[in-house]
């Protein structure tokens, strides 16, 4: 329909289209698979600065971070809350005797179990290093909090592991208006107080130990 000197050009523009269309289509393309994979591998880092690579449990940071805010947010509404700090019982020996693969393997189990207590929005549950875990029960006190860690401690003491039986000592306390590392301290002497009565029990109080 064209005149032949516009016939030109317009095929001329054409060509031009047809090849730019693809081109940007591509480079559209290219531009949203970067974007994507920038976005997952910011949370796939964000997500190992946060969680234990072996146990999929917050890690220390992370657990600090949330207690803080739990504890403010208790002591604002006078709600119970209870710390557990938890410690598999003669691990080294376990991991001398069977070796790290199934160390490892025991690891993961026994988080498996302290993570299906922590079902709550703001419980939550941490592996703090090596064999030693904490539990934050929210909007529990120590009472209701010491028939669940029991019933932890015995899922756990149940479960076979290469036929050998795995135990825990746990050490726990209510928070009273009271800074984290003071919560934990205290904690952490009920677990030595479990340790020293025999292990594979719960020591609860709201006290400090002497010395």
């Amino acid at each position: 329909v064209l005149p032949p000197e516009l016939a030109v050009i317009h095929m001329g523009l054409i060509s031009v289209m047809a090849l730019a269309i693809p081109i940007a289509s591509i480079g559209g393309y290219l531009r949203e698979h970067a974007h994507r994979r920038q976005f997952l591998l910011a949370a796939l880092l964000s997500h190992q600065a946060q969680f234990d690579s072996l146990t999929n449990l917050a890690n220390r940071r992370l657990f600090e971070r949330h207690a803080n805010a739990a504890i403010a947010h208790a002591a604002r509404t006078g709600e119970a809350m209870t710390l557990a700090v938890i410690d598999i019982d003669h691990f080294k020996q376990f991991n001398d005797h069977n070796g790290h693969a199934a160390g490892d393997e025991a690891l993961r189990h026994v988080a498996e179990i302290i993570a299906d207590t922590a079902r709550r929005p703001m419980d939550m549950a941490a592996r703090l290093g090596g064999e030693e875990f904490a539990l934050l029960l929210f909007n529990t006190d120590l009472a209701e909090a010491e028939k669940l860690l029991d019933r932890l401690r015995e899922r756990i003491a149940s479960l076979d592991f290469l036929g050998q039986t795995i135990t825990i000592s746990i050490g726990a306390t209510s928070a009273a208006d009271e800074a984290l590392d003071i919560l934990y301290r205290r904690a952490d002497s009920l677990l030595y107080r479990s340790k020293q009565d025999g292990r594979n029990r719960v020591s609860i109080g709201l006290q400090p130990i002497p010395g």
